[in-house]
């Protein structure tokens, strides 16, 4: 089925080593080696076979940076509270009220598992920047790692010892100069937005990128998380929303960026996750309807959609007011144009603010939610923060700062911790990389071997606040992931209770994956006619498009290569015939050989051009 509840991470497609997950927002990027990589993320250069993990994480880390996704993470953390007042009384009100936040912070995971990996997904295979003011999160920090990407260059296994002291230069521009800076908007816009699309070019037409692709669609619809019925999903709704709004057709990422905030920061799901009435089981319903409702709401009002995006992106080139420093200042995002109900909006502001207020300021006397509470703070405050990856070394300790060496060759000085600042053996230690989400810094952790932070590194260009939100989430980081094992188990304890609770959470569980199977079969098969869908659904929820395209690997080959072209600026067909010749194929022989889908479909699978709409496929 599309997934499990209660499995919190999200995977990277064919890549279970890169994940984020939606309560901490951890990102990890498996690929990521910072001793072959880094000195390139730093310097704008990075390998574009990276491109496409790099914009999937970020892609979920984003989404999870919003308000909705701080209270999916509250509810964790207020559950875990109450599991561990209430210890092992089965019949304690704590546990039945744990419960109840368990469910409904696991039933909205698992809805939006599959819309969340469609988002990712969309961002890594088909969104490019264009005459919006704005440009998304992941695409910015794709210009800045990747834009001045030079093709040619040896490889990262011919570079490793370049790339070390390449990796020292950097840190040490960073730090005396301040992170580049990533505005996009006037004059800038053009230059950035061509830089990303030479960088998505490379990344996209390269092969791997058409083998990613071509595996997601031979994937059964449903399975596995609900990958390829989510990228159907966004499909469907950005070729519905482009009939119209114009401006999409050549701005993609401001659709990617509009569909994200459609859900992410309603915060009439935020009042549907946190209303206080009512069971687990009514909880979990109430927001499985609120969901559904909200995107048939896109649907059918998509003849307003060029107005409500037009006042959505003005409204998001403002710069957002500062927020409590408790927790980021996206968590308060509200924008204009997503036609969410007032009344509905207010109430889910009110009760976001009240979480936070209580998971920081607990009331209770018992030691141990009180040290939750403690931890918590430092939970919320580095939910913006991404881990890119670590770089294994020596520290040596150098008057009040540390050396970090690896192979020999120094790398980087950062200010010793107060704990570590009589240490002078040389020791054995990691250096960690993050980047912010939101306030666009870099900065990096010395990690000794016992996961201790002893020295810490950040742009000397940044405010006093900043370095000191810097310096606490790095201190506390490496506590937190300790304490994450004893959490996981508290939960996993509460899901096995006897109590009638715990019973209706397992049955919820089982009836939400049902719903969930039946509700993206629906929108994964948005653009089909009528007649079409039983020709289609034993084939695709078997192997998604494999028997429709009479399990042909070239062909799925073809079909992938062409969306991705489409989406790399290819839009025209001598553009088009010119790439697919290179990989084997004439244009018009795919036409053909795409037909018998088509016919199956209902629809044609190869979009023509006209005025201002992309060649390619909707697939």
């Amino acid at each position: 089925m599309i997934g499990q509840t209660g499995t919190h991470q999200y995977c990277g497609l064919g890549d279970p080593q890169s994940f984020v997950d939606p309560v901490s927002n951890v990102a990890v990027l498996g690929p990521v080696t910072l001793r072959a990589h880094a000195a390139g993320l730093l310097e704008g250069r990075a390998s574009p076979k990276l491109l496409g993990t790099f914009l999937h994480e970020l892609t979920h880390h984003w989404c999870f940076l919003s308000p909705v996704g701080n209270a999916i993470a509250g509810l964790r953390m207020r559950a875990e509270h109450k599991l561990a007042q209430a210890g092992l009384d089965c019949d304690s009100e704590s546990l039945e009220s744990a419960l109840r936040d368990l469910t409904i912070s696991d039933t909205v995971v698992s809805l939006l598992r599959p819309y969340a990996e469609g988002l990712a997904l969309f961002a890594e295979f088909d969104a490019t920047p264009g005459k919006s003011p704005c440009i998304s999160i992941p695409l910015k920090w794709a210009h800045h790692h990747f834009a001045y990407e030079n093709p040619e260059r040896p490889e990262e296994a011919d570079r490793t010892a370049v790339g070390l002291g390449g990796l020292g230069e950097s840190l040490f521009r960073i730090h005396r100069y301040g992170p580049p800076a990533l505005e996009y908007g006037g004059s800038e816009a053009s230059a950035m937005q061509a830089a990303v699309l030479e960088s998505l070019a490379h990344a996209r037409l390269d092969q791997r990128s058409v083998d990613k692709k071509a595996g997601l669609l031979v994937k059964p619809l449903l399975e596995d998380g609900g990958y390829l019925a989510g990228y159907l999903t966004v499909k469907n709704l950005y070729f519905l929303a482009l009939e119209h709004c114009e401006m999409f057709s050549r701005d993609s990422d401001a659709f990617l960026s509009y569909l994200r905030s459609w859900i992410y920061s309603d915060y009439g799901l935020v009042d549907a996750l946190l209303a206080p009435h009512g069971d687990g089981i009514s909880a979990g319903s109430r927001i499985l309807l609120y969901f559904t409702q909200r995107l048939r709401k896109f649907v059918s009002s998509v003849r307003e959609l060029s107005g409500e995006f037009n006042k959505y992106d003005r409204a998001r080139a403002v710069e957002v007011a500062e927020a409590p420093r408790f927790y980021p200042q996206q968590e308060f995002e509200q924008f204009p144009g997503l036609l969410v109900d007032e009344a509905a909006s207010m109430r889910g502001c009110a009760l976001l603010h009240s979480l936070m207020e209580g998971l920081q300021f607990s009331t209770h006397e018992d030691d141990a939610v009180w040290e939750l509470c403690e931890t918590d703070v430092a939970r919320m405050s580095q939910r913006e923060l991404a881990f890119v990856g670590e770089l294994p070394g020596q520290a040596h300790a150098v008057g009040a700062g540390v050396l970090f060496t690896c192979d020999g060759v120094p790398i980087a000085v950062g200010r010793a911790t107060e704990q570590n600042r009589e240490e002078h053996h040389a020791r054995k230690a990691v250096l960690q990389y993050f980047l912010s989400v939101v306030h666009e810094y870099q900065a990096f952790a010395i990690v000794g071997a016992g996961g201790e932070t002893i020295g810490l590194i950040h742009p000397s260009g940044i405010s006093e606040s900043e370095r000191k939100r810097i310096d606490n989430f790095l201190l506390d980081r490496n506590q937190l992931l300790r304490e994450k094992a004893k959490r996981d188990a508290l939960v996993a304890a509460a899901r096995e209770s006897p109590t009638r609770a715990g019973q209706q959470l397992r049955f919820f569980e089982e009836h939400l994956l049902k719903e969930l199977a039946e509700f993206y079969f629906l929108y994964a098969t948005l653009r089909l006619p009528e007649e079409a869908l039983e020709r289609v659904c034993k084939p695709l929820l078997d192997s998604g498009l494999w028997q429709l395209l009479d399990r042909d690997k070239e062909l799925v080959e073809a079909l992938a290569a062409l969306g991705l072209a489409s989406s790399a600026g290819l839009i025209d067909k001598p553009q088009l015939a010119n790439y697919l010749g290179l990989i084997g194929w004439d244009l018009r022989e795919l036409a053909t050989a795409l037909s018998p889908a088509s016919v199956i479909f209902g629809t044609p699978l190869v979009l023509e051009p006209s005025h201002d709409d992309v060649m390619g496929t909707w697939i």
